[in-house]
């Protein structure tokens, strides 16, 4: 994804080097046919000036040719009048009046001559100026043309550059779309992992109160239970005690005897068999209940042994409760104490406590509380695995969550990019169309300019041939 996107950002930071370049290029474009425009104003205003002074001078000229071609005919008129009337009258004088006015024509001849080469000589001058203002625009208009062609080639290469910047833009709009359709896709996924998510969390604290209520339900039972338990058995321990006087019978009346012991003791020892073989240490417990409290108390520290097992199920309750349900307190839990060895071994004379009533003690209800203490510790096992499992889970969709998020933030952005993008393409395009609406009204404009050179070198061409015609008609 992070590839992509240095892709997507290197073909944007391209696009946006491309569309800065094409920029100063219509900038230029626009300044040099700003400057051709202007400079083709100039030269056309003062090609239709000169052209105006050229035509009034012309039209002076023709006006003063016509006088004087006016006044050579009425000369013609008179003189034709004269020769008539001399031609009537005597001959002498008639061929000398007419070799007079011979010679006056001549003259005249020879100063009108003189004056209509002066005036085409100005003529021509003009005429070669014409034509060398003809020139000039002609050179001019050639490298207006050339710049129009150079100004339509960039534009096509402009417009090619555009489509290829719309073909890119397409793509990028439909990368866009898969990214927007990928990302509602994984916000729906992100939705729904965060509903399984609720979902599971509520499982959870359900199963969690439904737990924690069952064990304080069993947990109330248990203690209860051994409580009634507790009492029944020193009732029935007191009550045997002062019936019987024997401890031993009474045990074996009513204890299911679970460690064993009478079953090992069928045959009773005697003093000597006690003597050779070494006891047992519920035997020795046993032998030493019997004795006095004198020398209980000196062999009691050597018949404390670990083999009863009160004091390790003493402890399992709260060993399980540390770890109740995700770290719940272990001052709720109550612990069940069970009588110990050595208060009955220090306290002799109370019947409450003898050996007997404590092995019935703790070898009643030992079995069910354990198991039922293993069945809840790995059934909260199981539920702190699941919690486990489930706040993974809902990191990584969290985590997921939050790639996506970014994704939907880079793909926005890229939006409101590509829309900048469109924005200016758009406006190039404008630009477009204006340069070239202004092209072509500068062509229509030099087209005009050149028919009307035109008509001004056909009003020449037709001036001299008139003057021409005339020179011929006068000679």
């Amino acid at each position: 994804m992070m590839r992509y996107r240095g892709v997507k950002a290197g073909a944007l930071e391209a696009e946006k080097r491309v569309t800065a370049s094409l920029k100063e290029d219509i900038d230029n474009m626009r300044i040099e046919k700003k400057l051709a425009e202007d400079r083709a104003k100039r030269e056309l205003q003062d090609a239709k000036e000169e052209a105006t002074r050229q035509q009034e001078r012309a039209k002076i000229a023709e006006l003063e040719l016509r006088g004087e071609i006016a006044n050579l005919e009425s000369k013609l008129e008179l003189l034709r009048s004269r020769s008539e009337e001399v031609s009537s009258s005597a001959t002498g004088d008639s061929q000398a009046k007419l070799l007079r006015q011979i010679e006056t024509l001549q003259t005249q001849y020879a100063l009108a001559s003189e004056n209509w080469q002066g005036i085409e000589g100005t003529l021509t001058s003009r005429v070669a100026a014409l034509e060398k203002d003809r020139d000039e625009i002609a050179k001019r208009e050639s490298d207006v043309r050339r710049k129009a062609r150079e100004v339509n080639s960039k534009a096509r290469r402009l417009e090619d550059e555009l489509e290829s910047i719309n073909d890119r833009a397409r793509t990028f709009e439909q990368d866009l779309n898969e990214q927007r359709t990928s990302a509602q896709k994984l916000q729906a996924r992100l939705a729904q992992a965060e509903a399984a998510a609720q979902d599971a969390r509520a499982d959870l604290e359900r199963e969690k109160r439904i737990w924690e209520s069952d064990f304080q339900h069993r947990l109330e039972e248990e203690k209860n239970k051994w409580k009634l338990e507790l009492s029944s058995q020193s009732f029935l321990a007191t009550e045997n005690h002062l019936r019987t006087g024997s401890p031993g019978a009474s045990y074996r009346r009513h204890s299911p005897d679970p460690l064993g012991i009478y079953n090992r003791r069928t045959v009773p020892r005697s003093v000597s068999q006690g003597m050779d073989s070494p006891l047992s240490p519920m035997d020795r417990m046993l032998e030493e209940a019997r004795r006095p409290s004198s020398s209980r108390q000196k062999s009691s520290p050597n018949t404390r042994t670990p083999e009863i097992g009160s004091l390790p199920r003493q402890d399992s309750f709260p060993s399980m409760s540390s770890n109740n349900l995700n770290g719940a307190s272990t001052s709720n839990t109550p612990s069940i104490h069970a009588p110990s060895f050595d208060d009955a071994l220090e306290n002799p004379s109370s019947p409450h406590q003898t050996i007997n009533d404590m092995i019935s003690v703790s070898t009643v209800g030992a079995g069910p509380s354990v198991q039922l203490v293993e069945r809840m510790s790995a059934a909260v096992r199981r539920l702190e695995s699941e919690k486990a499992t489930s706040k993974e889970e809902m990191a990584r969709l969290i985590a997921q969550r939050d790639e996506a998020r970014e994704e939907v933030v880079a793909l926005m952005r890229e939006i409101d990019e590509k829309r900048a993008q469109d924005q200016k393409v758009d406006r190039l395009e404008k630009e477009m169309m204006e340069m070239h609406q202004r092209y072509q009204t500068t062509l229509e404009m030099l087209g005009e300019k050149s028919e009307r050179v035109e008509e001004l070198e056909g009003d020449v061409a037709d001036l001299k041939k008139i003057y021409r015609d005339l020179v011929q008609t006068m000679q």
